[in-house]
């Protein structure tokens, strides 16, 4: 009962967050980059970790370092809560991916867009590389990329196989990989569940690839570089089972 309660006081605030996004959201398109939303996004997912009876610790924190070499930040993916936390407590600008069925809501779709986040179809896989491409004509590296690498949320907490769109990125931009090992989101809220659960969130940076690491490597020794660096994480702990 007491879960379910926080649950509709966490929807009440998601709504109202909403609602407070759109003068943001439309002060955003005037900005370079989405900072007035980017914070507000982040002050509201705070009140909400909050409001839900959640603890979130980061650990091996490297802020000064993505702020100075933005890169892509690439970690393991077993709950819908991965992204924004995640987001949540990155300094600066993330942008992440997200499902393109996500646009059909007009606010959340105005929101996203605003944040600098990327939409993803699924089931048109050259839209998504459009996608990509267009991160990688830019040239802009002033922010960082979050991509699970996974390519959706793992049922049972074991990490997947990755796709390498990360790495492709990674490699054209020229740009450091953060791997981030992620403890306890799935206990907060798996894959087939609407109910988000009061949990210890746990936000581990491993060691990074740096630009020279990621410029002397192929795209597929990357993807088993970090695939590697993630599961020798997972193998010590079982939080995420």
């Amino acid at each position: 009962m007491i879960i379910l309660l926080r649950n509709i006081l966490g929807v009440l605030l998601l709504i109202l967050a909403l609602f407070l996004s759109i003068p943001f959201s439309l002060a955003s398109f005037l900005f370079p980059r989405p900072w007035p939303l980017a914070w507000l996004v982040k002050v509201a997912l705070k009140v909400l970790r909050f409001a839900l009876g959640m603890s979130l610790e980061t650990k091996n924190r490297p802020w000064k370092r993505l702020e100075e070499e933005p890169g892509v930040v690439v970690g393991n993916h077993t709950s819908l809560l991965d992204p924004p936390l995640l987001f949540s407590v990155l300094p600066g600008i993330t942008r992440f991916f997200y499902k393109a069925d996500l646009m059909k809501v007009p606010i959340v779709h105005l929101g996203l867009k605003a944040a600098g986040f990327i939409p993803v179809d699924r089931k048109n896989p050259r839209k998504s590389a459009q996608a990509l491409e267009k991160i990688l004509a830019t040239g802009n590296v002033r922010d960082n990329v979050g991509i699970f690498p996974e390519g959706t949320r793992s049922k049972d907490g074991y990490l997947g196989q990755f796709k390498k769109g990360a790495f492709v990125l990674a490699k054209e931009k020229g740009v450091p990989i953060y791997p981030v090992y992620l403890i306890g989101f799935r206990e907060s809220m798996p894959k087939g569940s609407y109910l988000m659960r009061p949990s210890r969130l746990i936000v581990e940076f491993l060691e990074p690839l740096d630009k020279e690491t990621v410029a002397a490597l192929g795209v597929e020794e990357l993807r088993e570089r970090v695939h590697s660096l993630l599961k020798s994480r997972e193998e010590k702990s079982e939080p995420n089972r």
